[in-house]
């Protein structure tokens, strides 16, 4: 376990990392308009991304009864990017206009090299080798880095750049991943498997959850810049960028665990899944208490260093950005629990009452509060399905419980 979350830490930060300093580099080699123009292709493809995972990672990894074969795991993988990418052309062209729209359907290509190498970490994670996802992440993060600066030098041109950082994570996804977990087991890739029917129709749910939250998650940007303008994006997505080391320490410290969790559940061994949980909410709260403390301490500081003096004029952003963050993250441990137990239908029928709140208040809250009306929006938003997940999970265990002792 030590071993799995070194190797699991390093690749996931570095390849996190290499994603962040594109969002620093953008700034210092061009402008906070084309700062603007990526956020929105990030955050817009991630949402599409979320049909392409189609949310099958952690029903994949606590699969412990073997419900489905890994080709049909592969198999529905083509079929879901396959519907993300056209999902992401056809609504992009209503959503953005010119040069928006290629910048988003250029990231839309890393995101699909992204979700081709997420269902090979399932099959390398299932066999305990995270070596395999380390050195996945690794490669593709320094790719990411030097195809965006050498795009970027040539031509001076953002679309051009996330070309080339998509070619990249291919050739990376292509000679090294698919060649490691081939080594492990034999995919019998497949198309027309009764069980990747069930399986899709299975994990339907988790994935209208994720581009429900997604959505949720794109909302401020696309508020801003209907309401305001692209610059503006660019101030709050630069100031928000640091913050996204919350999320990533959220997926580090509680992933490789999730294998675990999942058994004893299955297992029925109650008391060691609670204790389980209850050492992810310790862990938890140091985070929320570190992250906050070195926001306050360094946060002024770190900003002026990346960005420039100009950007602390938009400082008071920060603080309430690094809350919403925290309370992103934790709501992916929540989700992840809740996937464990199986109860996806409440799972996306709370999202999507969520979402509506969202859009309903997001605007409003904008006029009033200015860009961090945005961010409050989603800090209201977000407790309250944290606090519904936390009930979900409770009476879900305390049901099961109650079964078995009849």
């Amino acid at each position: 376990m030590k071993k799995n979350l070194l190797w699991n830490t390093i690749g996931t930060f570095l390849y996190t990392f290499a994603q962040w300093v594109l969002t620093v580099l953008v700034v210092r080699m061009d402008s906070y308009e084309s700062a603007g123009y990526l956020a929105i292709a990030i955050t817009a493809s991630s949402t599409y991304l979320q049909i392409a995972l189609y949310g099958m990672r952690n029903f994949q990894i606590s699969d412990v009864k073997g419900e489905y074969q890994p080709g049909e795991y592969v198999g529905s993988r083509f079929l879901t990017c396959l519907f993300a990418v056209i999902a992401c052309s056809l609504i992009s062209a209503f959503s953005y206009s010119g040069y928006q729209y290629w910048c988003v359907e250029a990231f839309m290509l890393i995101r699909l090299a992204e979700a081709f190498v997420d269902v090979l970490y399932g099959e390398d994670q299932r066999f305990d080798r995270f070596d395999y996802i380390g050195k996945s992440y690794i490669l593709r993060g320094i790719a990411t880095v030097v195809m965006f600066v050498l795009g970027l030098k040539l031509t001076g041109d953002l679309f051009i750049a996330l070309v080339l950082i998509a070619i990249c994570n291919f050739l990376v996804a292509t000679i090294y991943d698919l060649n490691k977990t081939a080594h492990l087991e034999k995919i019998a890739f497949t198309l027309k498997s009764p069980g990747m029917k069930s399986l899709l129709l299975t994990c339907a749910p988790i994935m209208i959850y994720n581009v429900l939250l997604y959505a949720q998650n794109l909302s401020p940007k696309n508020t801003i810049q209907a309401m305001m303008d692209t610059t503006q994006v660019g101030y709050y997505s630069s100031i928000a960028s640091p913050t996204l080391v919350v999320q990533l320490l959220a997926n580090v410290l509680f992933t490789p665990f999730l294998p675990k969790i999942a058994e004893l559940y299955e297992e029925k061994k109650f008391y060691d899944f609670g204790q389980a949980m209850k050492k992810t909410l310790l862990v938890t709260i140091g985070m929320v208490v570190i992250v906050n403390l070195g926001a306050m301490l360094l946060g002024r500081w770190g900003l002026k260093l990346l960005y420039g003096p100009d950007i602390l004029t938009h400082y008071e952003l920060f603080m309430p950005l690094v809350n919403v963050t925290i309370l992103y993250g934790l709501v992916f441990i929540m989700y992840s629990i809740v996937v464990i137990l199986r109860k996806t239908l409440l799972l996306v029928i709370g999202m999507g009452i969520d979402f509506a709140l969202n859009m309903i208040m997001i605007r409003p809250m904008v006029n009033t509060f200015g860009m961090n009306g945005a961010t409050y929006t989603l800090m209201l938003t977000y407790g309250a399905y944290l606090l519904y997940l936390l009930i979900v999970s409770l009476l879900a265990v305390h049901k099961e419980k109650k079964r078995l002792a009849v």
